[in-house]
């Protein structure tokens, strides 16, 4: 039973006047006299008055107390949950991980349990459902679980997540549930703008200084492989940095980073490899805040593409060769090749990963300086700019397919796929007339196009990334799954849709994928602002009233109990007093 009136209850004090009447209340006594003459002319002290007497407490004392007691709990309006019916409660978990930031006291995760199981997982009147809001929102356990299943429920909730998207939950809440649930949020911090009144927000931070990674990354540089790191001071204050690089295949400590960094501001360090197949951890060592002192770049080296070369031009096969022995992506080869290179049109080869043709023309058009290329696709995002004379066909047209370069109307490079796997790349070009294959443009040209297809071969595109980015993975399979291992030995399976599977990396750490007979793996690098940035963290629980206008078709109201009774008490009382003997007190 709930009273949602409850400052009735202060209506306690009427008991104190009515202890007064029975304790200060004035008493005559009977005097016997031979004769009443002179009896109005004596004077005596009258009993009573501010004279304590030791209280004698009939019956009906008590039962004045217990009438009034019954009316001040019906003025509490007093409620009572119908048969078979609970408050829904849905409360939305941040999954984040800046909620296990802790300098050695509890975490905002710690407090958070606690406070749940004391405030609301304890009462009766509760049906619970627990949603995780990280990358993506996500119930835990089941739909409108008891106190005792979300004890047990919540202890799933890991906040291991890159981020957290509050918002979407909450919106996800309002899909899913009744008009009358009401919302619980629990988190580290204060809402950024105001939230509905029917949304309690339950914030368990505190702000903490704290030094990060917030950038790690690894690119192949010719010979060497060039590694960045990036660390930064969030704190307001100065702190003293002590860092270092090591290899992790045998221990070795590559570099040490020591000095200090004033508050808000970033240091970042560059070391190059020779050694390129060997893996490297960058390791904040100062830092009470663990969760982002580690950084570990896997070697990005990919196996080398097989390219076959069938081009009758001298000139062109020998400035192509040129340009994939320099790109180190790929070798010569004629075995199984993944690539095939010609300019004999319309030739007819087994299904390999890129096919590029080469069209000329025997009375090619010139061009100067006027090739447009797509800024948004992969092989043309960065290319050089050079003065260069291109000779191309000046009848050839498009209608299919994606134009990369062009000049006007004529098509200069294109790709067009017939799926993920198989690449169409056309090439409008007249080598004897042209001068591009003599400048920097051409060898940039070519390592795009073969780095685009090299991230197509069998397995991740890449080996390094950051938490919160998506993740594809190639399959010699059409269709099946892929099998992804964290480091808890947690597993989760992601459907391969024409030979591609995609799933978002919404946690760090190393990461063991399976392809069937094929093993590959991933290291994922936190690297997050958002997260690292403890300084606005913020603690605030807001009491939960039960009783609103939306949930109140779960109540009953029992306040007619306590008026009868209090009717029944006061006949009773009536009865008492009217029937009773003079000088006799019940």
């Amino acid at each position: 039973m709930i009273f949602t009136n409850p400052t009735a209850i202060w209506g306690t004090v009427i008991f104190l006047g009515l202890m007064a009447v029975y304790l200060f209340k004035r008493r005559s006594r009977n005097y016997r006299v031979s004769t009443l003459i002179f009896f109005g002319k004596s004077k005596s002290n009258s009993e009573g008055g501010q004279k304590f007497h030791k209280p004698k407490t009939p019956f009906i004392f008590f039962l004045e107390m217990l009438i009034f007691a019954f009316l001040l709990l019906a003025m509490a309006e007093p409620v009572y949950l119908k048969e078979g019916r609970l408050v829904p409660v849905s409360v939305i978990l941040d999954d984040s991980i800046s909620m296990q930031a802790s300098d050695g006291d509890f975490s905002p995760r710690e407090q958070a349990v606690a406070h749940l199981e004391k405030t609301l997982f304890s009462e009766n009147l509760f049906r619970f459902t627990l949603i995780k809001a990280g990358t993506f929102s996500g119930i835990i356990g089941k739909r409108d679980m008891s106190g005792a299943e979300a004890r047990e429920a919540i202890k799933k909730w890991k906040c291991d997540k890159a981020s957290s998207d509050i918002t979407e939950a909450i919106s996800r809440v309002f899909e899913i549930s009744s008009e009358d649930s009401l919302i619980v949020v629990v988190t580290d911090h204060l809402p950024q703008k105001s939230i509905s009144d029917k949304i309690k927000w339950f914030a368990f931070g505190k702000p903490l200084e704290n030094l990060a990674i917030t950038s790690a990354s690894r690119a192949s540089m010719g010979s060497v492989d060039r590694c960045f790191f990036e660390f930064t001071n969030f704190s307001y204050n100065e702190k003293k940095l002590s860092a270092v690089i090591i290899n992790i295949d045998n221990g070795k400590i590559l570099e040490t980073i020591e000095g200090s960094l004033k508050g808000g501001e970033s240091r970042r360090v560059i070391l190059k490899l020779r050694e390129k197949s060997v893996r490297i951890k960058a390791q904040i060592k100062n830092d009470a805040v663990g969760f982002d002192n580690e950084a570990v770049l896997l070697p990005t080296s990919r196996r080398k593409l097989k390219v076959s070369v069938d081009i009758l031009n001298e000139g062109l096969k020998k400035s192509v060769v040129k340009a994939i022995e320099s790109s180190e992506l790929a070798r010569i080869s004629y075995e199984k090749p993944d690539a095939y290179i010609t300019d004999k049109a319309n030739t007819a080869i087994e299904p390999v990963l890129l096919k590029m043709e080469v069209y000329s023309a025997s009375q090619p058009v010139f061009l100067q300086d006027s090739i447009a290329s797509d800024k948004e696709h992969y092989i043309t995002a960065d290319l050089p700019i050079e003065n260069a004379r291109w000779a191309v066909d000046g009848n050839m047209t498009k209608n299919s397919g994606s134009i990369l370069l062009s000049s006007g109307n004529i098509p200069v490079l294109w790709i067009d796929s017939e799926s993920e796997k198989h690449i169409f790349v056309g090439f409008n070009y007249c080598a004897d007339y042209s001068t591009v294959a003599n400048t920097n443009y051409w060898p940039v040209l070519f390592y795009n196009i073969l780095d685009y297809a090299s991230r197509k071969q069998n397995g991740p595109v890449a080996l390094n990334y950051r938490a919160g980015s998506l993740v594809e993975v190639y399959s010699e399979n059409k269709t099946g799954s892929i099998i992804v291992t964290g480091r808890e030995k947690e597993k989760e399976e992601f459907p391969v849709l024409y030979g591609k599977a995609v799933f978002k990396a919404d946690k760090s750490g190393i990461f063991d994928i399976k392809d069937k007979e094929k093993a590959y793996q991933i290291a994922v690098n936190l690297c997050s602002y958002e997260e690292s940035d403890l300084r606005n963290k913020a603690g605030k629980a807001e009491e939960i009233n039960v009783m609103t206008n939306d949930n109140m078709s779960h109540f009953e109201s029992a306040r007619w109990w306590f008026v009868m009774i209090a009717f029944m008490l006061m006949v009773i009382h009536q009865w008492l007093v009217s029937s009773r003997r003079h000088g006799y007190a019940f």
